[in-house]
């Protein structure tokens, strides 16, 4: 387990060092000593004396993700074919 805390660290780490999130959301909410043990890791690979990046377990459970990607749709509309999709990116035929 030590590995998996300090592989998902240094991933999240670089995720902060990249796009300096407010906060990251993780889909596991009922393993709390993940939290525990991420944070305590992270500060080692993070290029900032100050993290401000919160790292918090889903507000409304496991099933969150799932929830707010079914409802994408509809939070933003379609495209001119008809998917979500094509509205968030722009694809071209070759």
């Amino acid at each position: 387990m030590d590995r998996t805390h300090d592989r998902l660290a240094r991933v999240l780490a670089a995720a902060v060092n990249t796009l300096d999130p407010d906060i990251i959301v993780l889909g596991v909410s009922k393993v709390l000593s993940l939290y525990e043990q991420v944070l305590k890791r992270w500060c080692r690979y993070i290029f900032s004396d100050h993290v401000a990046t919160r790292l918090v377990p889903p507000l409304h459970g496991d099933a969150s993700g799932v929830r707010g990607a079914a409802r994408l749709p509809d939070a933003i509309g379609t495209g001119p074919d008809g998917h979500a999709l094509s509205k968030l990116f722009r694809f071209e035929r070759a």
